[in-house]
């Protein structure tokens, strides 16, 4: 488990509690799936069901939108078209 400890630890000092809380759950698992002790095991179970709670009241990582390439351009020109196009059809025009 001492490999777990650096990474929980990193998380951590980045200070997102996000991404604290899932390398805490991954610790945890790993605690899980390595522990041989059933009161253990039972009480990483409880702690686990409480990460993953705090998890998801976290909000969701927001993604960096990129920049409009002239082929994102041109794929939403046509796609306007077509809507366009669709309408007219089902206008009768």
């Amino acid at each position: 488990m001492s490999q777990k400890r650096p990474v929980l630890a990193t998380a951590a000092s980045r200070g997102n509690r996000r991404n604290t809380l899932v390398r805490l759950r991954d610790v945890v698992a790993w605690s899980i799936d390595h522990s041989e002790a059933p009161r253990d095991v039972a009480a990483l179970g409880r702690l686990m069901m409480g990460v993953l709670d705090e998890i998801e009241a976290c909000p969701a990582p927001v993604t960096k939108k990129r920049e409009a390439t002239p082929l994102d351009e041109f794929s939403e020109h046509l796609r306007r078209k077509q809507a366009a196009q669709n309408q007219n059809r089902a206008a009768g025009g």
